[in-house]
């Protein structure tokens, strides 16, 4: 049974190939054309839309930030220095004071000079803590003065800001929209030819490009389109994503309901006419896949019972060879083991 479809399996998975390839190459040419739109995206700035006044505000403000991160740098040092300079300070404060008891007991004269190299060391020390302090202190206060002066500048700075960013976003807006109009020009069609293709000729001899065209339209609308649909707020794409939404259950919903009354219909028709209307491949696939041709439920077989007709819709699925009495697929025109005609079953539909 299989081997017998192989051949067809092969030329279909063939033309399944063609259609991709011909839709990747027309992705890739498609692709091109829209990136050299005359109305291609550009990139906008915030200081494109600023006014001299708060572009000369902002360089200020920058040259004051600049100057802050110096000097608190600066700052940093110092402290590190002067937390240097304390602790020797105190270390070489323990050892003198250590070192003046024991001259106290031994009371030598030759140690004059020695004190008076310790006491030096130690008023070099705190005067270089202190040095340290007042540098500090410098640096606190042109800090401040600093930190005041960016103060002052931030609410006209603010204001002006404001107003560029307005004037930023409403142009980032018409870009938007722009962009997407113009892609939306150059789908539109390709949608359009799709859907008809996908009507009228999605069976024809040339079905291999209709759908290769039709993936292309698909990847050109979900990709190159609905990624550069303008959000505002996302209330756009909210919108549009409903209205998809409700096409889609729509003609599903349209969809589902017909096939379900053309199922109703099939059900109530006689046997004959029902084997007629089965395109005898296909009723030998779903056969082989345990499943009603007619119907489409699922066949049950057991030990016990040996089903020749679906239980639910009465469909003849098996017969007996009148030559060699083989049991075999009733939509055979052929007994597979002697070869003997199934009269019967000639008018069967035979796909050319």
């Amino acid at each position: 049974m299989k081997a017998l479809l192989q051949p067809e399996k092969l030329f279909s998975l063939t033309m399944w190939l063609v259609a991709i390839l011909f839709a990747w190459f027309l992705m890739g040419f498609g692709g091109l054309i829209i990136r050299d739109l005359p109305l291609a995206e550009k990139n906008l700035t915030p200081d494109q839309f600023a006014s001299p006044q708060l572009l000369s505000l902002k360089q200020t403000k920058r040259n004051i930030e600049i100057d802050q991160g110096v000097k608190s740098d600066q700052r940093d040092l110092l402290q590190q220095s002067l937390n240097a300079a304390q602790s020797q300070y105190n270390t070489e404060h323990v050892n003198f004071e250590n070192w003046l008891a024991t001259r106290a007991v031994t009371q030598q004269a030759s140690q004059d000079i020695e004190l008076i190299d310790r006491t030096k060391r130690l008023e070099d020390l705190k005067v270089s803590q202190v040095e340290n302090q007042q540098k500090i202190a410098s640096l606190d206060c042109q800090l401040l003065e600093l930190s005041q002066q960016s103060d002052q500048l931030y609410p006209q700075y603010s204001q002006l800001e404001q107003a560029s960013n307005r004037l930023y976003e409403r142009a980032v807006f018409k870009q938007e929209w722009k962009v997407f109009g113009c892609r939306l020009l150059f789908i539109l069609p390709l949608i359009a030819a799709a859907l008809w293709l996908f009507v009228r000729h999605r069976k024809s001899k040339y079905w291999p490009f209709v759908w290769g065209f039709i993936f292309f339209a698909l990847f050109s609308f979900f990709v190159e389109l609905v990624p550069y649909l303008p959000s505002y707020g996302g209330y756009v794409r909210y919108v549009v994503g409903l209205i998809l939404v409700l096409i889609a259950g729509y003609y599903g919903i349209g969809w589902m309901q017909a096939y379900l009354a053309q199922r109703q219909l099939t059900a109530k028709a006689g046997e004959n006419e029902r084997r007629q209307k089965l395109d005898h491949i296909v009723a030998i696939k779903k056969l082989s896949a345990h499943v009603c041709p007619s119907c489409e439920r699922q066949m049950v077989d057991s030990k016990d019972v040996i089903s020749n007709f679906c239980m639910y819709c009465g469909l003849k699925l098996f017969r007996s060879c009148p030559v060699c009495k083989t049991r075999h697929n009733s939509f055979f025109g052929f007994c597979p083991t002697c070869g003997t005609e199934n009269q019967d079953d000639t008018t069967l539909k035979v796909p050319q």
